[in-house]
C-alpha cells in the first residue's frame, strides 16, 4: 500500500511538471501551484482545491491575448480578476 502511494504521487508529480513545462514554453508565468493546506486556506483557497496536490496552476500571460492562452489549455480554465486558474483534471 505505501508503495503505491509513493508511485501514485510521483506520477501526479511529474504530470505537473511536464504541464508546468508546457504553459512556460507558451509564454506564461506560473504565480501559484503547489500549495500547502495553510499556505491555500491563507490565500482564501478553496478546500479541496487542486492546488493542494499539484494539479491546478494559476498563470498570468506574458506578451499573449487570452484567446492564445486557453487555446493551449484542453483542461478546465476559469478568468479570474488578475489570473488564469488552470486545471489539470
Amino acid at each position: 500500500m505505501k508503495r503505491v502511494l509513493i508511485l501514485s504521487s510521483l506520477i501526479i508529480l511529474i504530470i505537473a511538471l511536464a504541464a508546468r513545462a508546457l504553459l512556460h514554453s507558451k509564454g506564461l508565468t506560473v504565480t501559484s501551484w503547489w500549495r500547502s493546506p495553510w499556505k491555500n486556506y491563507e490565500v482564501g483557497g478553496k478546500w479541496f482545491s487542486l492546488h493542494q496536490i499539484g494539479w491546478a496552476f494559476d498563470v498570468v500571460p506574458i506578451n499573449k491575448s487570452l484567446h492564445d492562452v486557453l487555446a493551449v489549455w484542453p483542461f478546465k480554465y476559469v478568468v479570474e480578476s488578475d489570473h488564469i486558474h488552470l486545471q489539470i483534471l
